[in-house]
């Protein structure tokens, strides 16, 4: 059994600490941009100083299958501690609790209650709205009273989400409609922690029904796990309270396995998960690292065949598109190699501004023998980081007809 002292505080400070990052996120500024934002008309993703671009969106994905893994590492180890100490529901529901106070019966009860909760949606539904537009921006739209189309739809379609929720679902979400209940129950075995009743000192119960009354979803921890438990610890606090009165240790806490038996924290499903999801997060480390910060497409230019000049020289045309993802201006040289065969560019370089995007047709030359139908060559773009960066891209330089 862990030894701890009152849980409430420990969960409150978790829960604050959440609360002003999950509002203070987009208010943070690095390199000119929210430290956490999804912009949707460029399709960009500002992660902490980082552009993510979506050709680039398979880092994302592998970013998101590590939290997927973590998650679950977290949940075979330690149960559903996400649920009762850091989950948004939870924390809404926890940091609104005295507005039970004002949904009693009685007409100005009920209507400040509604009124109360519709201002604490707006809020919460404008801090969401903040991930996609810059806080700044969007303040700008409402004080002019002409919000944008798509701003005004989000955010009122939150607003009414977040009310229901909020004036009829509350708690009961998490025992009926949350999937990671279902989900974490098939993750759980005789091993993991768990707030539990401890059944060899039932005796020592005194039927209070402290625990049932203080229980969020309503749930009799003493008839054992139940699977609407989020492991909030409330029932925790209220026992040892009622206990300490009588001089003796509370009757429930957190156990890994069944209490009073001794189970291995350290398991081949633990290893399992560990190891899958180590993995994830160095191949993400990997990705990360080693991103270009330019993107390159290389086509041969339809309309512009590739001819032979009046003095023997192959020309064809490229149509070459170059994307700078940083945040600086970089110049990019460019190089055609390719059959040992010497190849001349117009124009062999071009500057990109921080974000922009250029398509520029590109003209290689050279000399060779006649009856040679394709040259597979490569286009190599060479630009101008601290460490240096060079990405290339095969093509095939074509060689007409003599006729």
């Amino acid at each position: 059994m862990m030894r701890t002292d009152r849980v409430r505080p420990f969960r409150r400070l978790a829960e604050a600490v959440q609360a002003v990052l999950l509002i203070g996120l987009p208010f943070l500024k690095i390199n000119g941009e929210s430290a956490l934002r999804f912009d949707v008309p460029s399709l960009q993703l500002h992660f902490f100083g980082a552009t993510l671009w979506m050709q680039e969106s398979f880092i994302l994905l592998v970013g998101l299958l590590f939290l997927v893994f973590l998650i679950l590492l977290v949940t075979l180890l330690f149960g559903r501690i996400w649920c009762g100490w850091v989950c948004p529901q939870t924390v809404l529901a926890d940091y609104t609790g005295f507005m039970d106070r004002l949904g009693r019966p009685g007409v100005a009860s009920r209507a400040a209650f509604y009124l109360l909760t519709f201002g604490l949606s707006l809020f919460v539904a404008a801090t969401l709205v903040w991930y996609f537009v810059p806080p700044s921006e969007f303040f700008g739209q409402v004080m002019s009273l002409h919000p944008a189309e798509a701003v005004s739809w989000a955010w009122g379609l939150l607003t009414i989400v977040i009310f229901a929720d909020l004036a009829f679902v509350r708690r009961r979400f998490c025992a009926t409609v949350c999937p990671y209940s279902r989900i974490q129950s098939t993750l759980f075995d005789s091993s993991t922690m768990a707030i539990q009743f401890d059944p060899g000192r039932k005796e020592e119960c005194m039927n209070c029904s402290a625990c049932v009354r203080v229980c969020p979803t309503g749930i009799d921890i003493r008839k054992g796990l139940d699977p609407a438990c989020i492991s909030c610890a409330a029932c925790l606090d209220v026992c040892r309270d009622m206990k300490e009165k009588a001089g003796r240790p509370g009757l429930i806490g957190y156990f890994f396995g069944r209490p009073g038996e001794e189970h291995p924290l350290i398991r081949r499903s633990v290893l399992l998960v560990a190891s899958v999801t180590l993995l994830f997060l160095l191949f993400f480390v990997y990705l990360s690292v080693n991103r270009s910060p330019v993107d390159m497409t290389v086509t041969l230019t339809a309309g512009l065949p590739p001819r032979i000049t009046p003095d023997g020289r192959v020309v064809n045309a490229f149509t070459v598109t170059l994307e700078n993802r940083s945040r600086r201006e970089l110049e990019v040289r460019l190089l055609l190699t390719g059959g040992a065969i010497p190849f001349r560019l117009n124009p062999e370089r071009m500057v990109l501004g921080p974000g922009e995007h250029k398509k520029r047709t590109i003209f290689a030359d050279a000399k060779t023998a006649a009856g040679t139908a394709a040259i597979p060559v490569d286009l190599q773009a060479s630009f101008g980081t601290a460490a240096g960066g060079r990405i290339s891209k095969k093509t095939t330089f074509v060689v007409p007809e003599m006729k």
